[in-house]
């Protein structure tokens, strides 16, 4: 056998029995080459496979270990705060302002209160927070004229200006600062 190149095998015609006739024993043309795989490639799919398997156990080692760490919860009114800055920025569109805003009170009153209010409208809320006594009559109050404000502004088009909806952030800011629990000293 002889090799035209690398990776091919020349083969010899088959020998022609004999009790044939002339014609047979003519020489035949040449067969093309027969392509014999490369034995590398195999060794190449098998790396390929090793590596992302090790990827794939790597990540789900590393996905576990973040599981098992708890991270800390973020308090309740720090959320809202972040919540009614972010909404500081559509200032400018005063129904999606109220939108933000009236989802960052009702958030943090579920966050802070257990109260479930996401869910539910103005009238519904303030009738579980008046029967569960978890605000005080003045903050209480002061969540009653937010929501309402957002409702009008949601519900019934209204279009207040910039200085109100400026007031307006400004007062769920305070409504927050006020309701925040006061800090438990830690006792080392």
């Amino acid at each position: 056998m002889t090799t035209n190149r690398p990776g091919t095998v020349v083969m010899p015609p088959p020998p022609i029995p004999a009790g044939t006739n002339s014609a047979a024993k003519e020489l035949r043309p040449a067969r093309p080459p027969v392509e014999i795989p490369n034995p590398w490639l195999w060794v190449w799919i098998a790396a390929a496979i090793l590596i992302a398997l090790a990827a794939w156990l790597a990540w789900r080692k590393s996905r576990s270990a973040k599981a098992g760490k708890a991270t800390p919860a973020i308090p309740a009114h720090r959320l809202a705060l972040e919540r009614l800055s972010a909404a500081e920025f559509h200032i400018y569109d005063p129904h999606h302002f109220c939108g933000l805003v009236s989802s960052a009170l009702r958030n943090y009153l579920e966050d802070r209160f257990g109260v479930h209010a996401p869910d539910r409208t103005t009238e519904e809320l303030l009738h579980e927070l008046a029967s569960t006594n978890v605000l005080d009559q003045e903050p209480q109050e002061m969540l009653l004229q937010l929501l309402e404000r957002c409702d009008r502004v949601k519900f019934a088009k209204d279009e207040p200006s910039l200085p109100d909806l400026q007031h307006f952030h400004a007062a769920a800011v305070r409504f927050v600062n006020e309701t925040t629990p006061a800090p438990t000293a830690v006792i080392p």
